[in-house]
């Protein structure tokens, strides 16, 4: 009969275990990564990668001579606009291929590496580069 009585009573929260908001409830149940970084891992894999490529004589040439006129035109007070293909290496030898197009702060040829507004690009992974603007071409439309 006691029981009985425990039983039908209503729950009610005392000072010593309130009851808990909805919202920290809810973060109780929510799913969770056991393993950081698996997702990652996966969908990398799932993506196609490719060799490393190796750059012919013209292209090296094409390449140098693109980021000679760059550095021209930085030294002139320019900052040309480039639209680089860049080999992103996922695993040793193997990557894949991003394009990236900015303004060209800085070129440091004995470090090897092509530094845009938002991104610095080792020379070894470049393996196209476009000038899309020059300083004096886009001033000369402004006026």
């Amino acid at each position: 009969m006691e029981n009985d009585l425990i039983h039908r009573k209503p729950w009610e929260p005392g000072p010593r275990h309130p009851r808990m908001p909805r919202a920290e409830r809810a973060k109780i149940f929510m799913p969770f990564a056991a393993l950081k970084g698996f997702e990652e891992e996966i969908a990398s894999r799932k993506t196609r990668l490719l060799p490393r490529p190796a750059l012919s004589e013209e292209q090296a040439e094409e390449i140098s001579r693109t980021l000679r006129k760059a550095a021209a035109l930085l030294r002139g007070g320019g900052r040309p606009e480039v639209r680089c293909r860049v080999f992103r290496e996922k695993r040793p030898g193997w990557g894949q291929y991003t394009e990236i197009t900015g303004r060209v702060r800085q070129i440091l040829a004995e470090k090897g590496r092509l530094i845009l507004e938002e991104e610095e690009i080792p020379l070894p992974m470049l393996t196209e580069i476009t000038l899309i603007s020059e300083p004096a071409q886009t001033e000369a439309i402004r006026d």
